[in-house]
């Protein structure tokens, strides 16, 4: 007995495979750690961004300033005060923090960058970002927050991973403070 599959039915198959196959290309995940809050419209100070890091390139020079300034672009989206330091060490930043009154402060890392695709490879781009927030007067943490994303397996234009910066800012720290994450970058 053969079996024929109807055009809308072949279509609706197609629609949900696409759905499926798009949404393995993000990731979030957050812990908020018991018995801490997060107050919204509160003054964020952003430590300085290590570049990622490629296993076939090495360093990807400009990454970390990059996403330090997609990470104070998100949060002044929504409200915020963010400032972008110079300062790497987090012992050095929670005193500067505390000094200028900034009430949380973000350490942020690129735990992944692979700048992958070429036409037709079917080897994606992928960025992904960890971030922690700290509370400034008590240097507790308050949340973690990583997000993941990648590119499409065939591509037919030679792009970076610098296209999934705002996506990965607004999905980390959209989680910790509280706003639902509306930047998705198409593959």
């Amino acid at each position: 007995m053969s079996r024929t599959v109807s055009g809308a039915r072949a279509a609706a198959l197609l629609v949900a495979a696409a759905a499926v196959a798009c949404s393995a290309n993000h990731n979030t995940s957050v812990n908020v750690v018991p018995g801490q809050l997060v107050a919204p419209g509160s003054s964020v100070y952003i430590l300085a961004v290590p570049d990622g890091v490629s296993r076939s390139d090495g360093p990807a020079e400009g990454s970390g300033f990059a996403m330090a300034v997609g990470l104070r672009d998100a949060l002044l989206a929504h409200g915020f005060s963010p400032l972008i330091s110079d300062i790497g060490d987090i012992e050095v930043g929670i005193k500067e923090a505390a000094g200028l009154n900034y009430r949380y402060l973000v350490r942020a890392r690129l735990t992944q960058w692979e700048d992958n695709a070429t036409p037709l490879s079917t080897r994606p781009d992928r960025a992904a970002l960890s971030i922690e927030v700290y509370d400034v007067k008590s240097h507790a943490l308050v949340a973690t927050s990583t997000h993941a994303a990648a590119g499409a397996h065939a591509d037919y234009l030679s792009r970076s991973p610098d296209r999934f910066v705002p996506e990965l800012a607004d999905s980390c720290l959209g989680a910790i403070f509280g706003w639902t994450p509306s930047v998705f970058i198409r593959k």
